[in-house]
């Protein structure tokens, strides 16, 4: 049996993404942040095949989206990042 992580919702995952931009060296050192990278890397991975590429370019797409104000600040961050992800991937 699997768990879902915590921030696999959209409201903890606007949560844990404000409390990363306030944190200064969060993204680096918080165990939160690996395990959100983690959990990106088996969420998109499958995409990133699709168009050719490897699960940690799909990561790096996820991260980059989930530094940004319209993330931290969406209704629906997850499907900010999504988007971002998927446009990243096909060009």
């Amino acid at each position: 049996m699997t768990t879902t992580p915590g921030f696999a919702t959209s409201e903890a995952l606007r949560t844990l993404l404000r409390r990363l931009h306030d944190g200064g060296d969060a993204w680096r050192n918080d165990r939160e942040a690996a395990d959100l990278m983690a959990f990106t890397i088996k969420r998109y991975g499958a995409l990133a095949r699709k168009h050719g590429l490897e699960p940690a370019d799909a990561a790096v797409a996820a991260f980059e989206v989930m530094r940004t104000r319209a993330a931290r600040n969406a209704f629906d961050p997850w499907a900010v990042v999504t988007r971002a992800v998927q446009l990243t991937l096909m060009y």
